[in-house]
């Protein structure tokens, strides 16, 4: 398994000087641990299993960048997602309905105007969905990075809009 090293980018320490962007909490304080030293990892055992896309976002956004990819002898349970059920993989796509597009395209546009570039991992995830339940599972992993960014009231009228 390998491992990947970040250090703060510009934004990230001017981010951890001034707070200028006004990250949420747990953003800030893993803008702060990360140092160049730590793999993502290390880092990622310092959060509860719910935030371990903090570093993604980190990433995304700007604050921080790799610069190293080291070889790592045991991985984390949280990292391989479980393998899709036989059924689910059997059953036909639901993407392909015009409902269930607009629905995928207005939670993306919904979710970027509620928390910016932070949002883009999550916004993948629902553009990548092809079934409901996925989508389903996708929104509410967005909603907890809209809990985040702009609280738990943002995060459930999201979810009240878009899941299905």
């Amino acid at each position: 398994m390998m491992a990947t090293i970040y250090r703060k980018t510009t934004k990230g320490q001017s981010e951890v000087e001034t707070r200028a962007l006004k990250l949420a909490p747990k953003f800030r304080s893993m803008l702060i641990m990360v140092d160049g030293k730590r793999s993502d990892d290390e880092l990622r055992r310092m959060l509860p299993p719910a935030d371990v896309d903090v570093i993604e976002a980190l990433s995304v956004g700007g604050f921080i960048e790799a610069i190293a990819v080291t070889a790592e002898a045991k991985s984390t349970p949280r990292e391989s997602p479980a393998p899709a059920p036989a059924a689910a993989a059997a059953a036909p796509a639901a993407s392909g309905t015009p409902d269930f597009q607009q629905r995928r395209r207005q939670a993306v546009r919904a979710l970027t105007e509620l928390v910016g570039p932070l949002g883009e991992l999550p916004a993948i995830r629902i553009e990548g969905s092809r079934t409901p339940e996925e989508l389903n599972a996708a929104l509410e992993a967005a909603a907890r990075t809209i809990a985040n960014m702009r609280g738990r009231a943002a995060a459930a009228e999201f979810l009240q809009r878009f899941s299905g």
